[in-house]
């Protein structure tokens, strides 16, 4: 059988994935940013089993790197500007620009769910 999930323990023998992870997605992230000097992030991610796994994900992946976590903000739908916001607020605090230079040493990941599992249509972790 495969599935289509993005919630890793449904696979089985037997039953396989057909999917991105979102915990190989966050190491990623973490990995490549790590490695090219970014050393602080902030995170904003939907408040939602999507948003939950990615944000422990990150937390982990970050503490096994030394990497500091400034911010955490999660946001409902239709209230991402509050989270873009409180991201916004701590950039000062680790003498950044902002997430979109590759010269800074601040790093904003944000996490939503591909179109189709906002959708319904895929089980989210």
């Amino acid at each position: 059988m495969i599935a289509f999930s993005t919630d890793a323990s449904v696979a089985a023998p037997g039953v396989y994935l057909l999917s991105f992870l979102i915990e190989t997605y966050v190491d990623r992230i973490v990995q490549y940013s790590v490695s090219s000097g970014k050393k602080s992030f902030a995170i904003m991610a939907p408040q939602n089993d999507y948003g939950n796994v990615a944000t422990d994900r990150f937390q982990q992946t970050a503490a096994g790197v030394n990497a500091q976590i400034v911010v955490t903000a999660r946001y409902s739908a239709g209230q991402m500007a509050t989270a873009a916001q409180q991201v916004a607020a701590v950039q000062g605090q680790v003498a950044a620009h902002a997430a979109q230079s590759a010269h800074t040493d601040f790093h904003c990941a944000r996490f939503s769910p591909p179109s189709s599992a906002r959708r319904g249509n895929l089980p989210t972790a």
